[in-house]
């Protein structure tokens, strides 16, 4: 388990990180994809996207939280990385 002085460090790191929903936003616009446009291409409904971008369904905290808890990536929560933190292709 991580210990508190960790906890809060990362806390106070993410506090002045970008927010997920901020991140998704300006990935969107700089690909001049309107949020109809980017729910299609990801087959996710409009309202989706746009909660995403406006922390409604904030999915970063508990991501942060299981891989503290587990003491892996989150890439490898995500299938994105194997338990040996090599990169897994599409």
């Amino acid at each position: 388990m991580p210990s508190q002085v960790f906890i809060r460090h990362l806390c106070c790191i993410i506090f002045f990180m970008k927010t997920f929903g901020d991140k998704i936003k300006e990935l969107r616009e700089e690909k001049g994809l309107s949020i109809l446009a980017l729910s299609k291409l990801l087959d996710v409904n409009d309202r989706t996207v746009g909660r995403w971008e406006k922390g409604i369904c904030d999915i970063t905290s508990n991501l942060i939280k299981l891989s503290l808890f587990f003491d892996v990536t989150s890439d490898y929560l995500l299938g994105l990385e194997d338990e040996y933190g090599n990169k897994i292709k599409p």
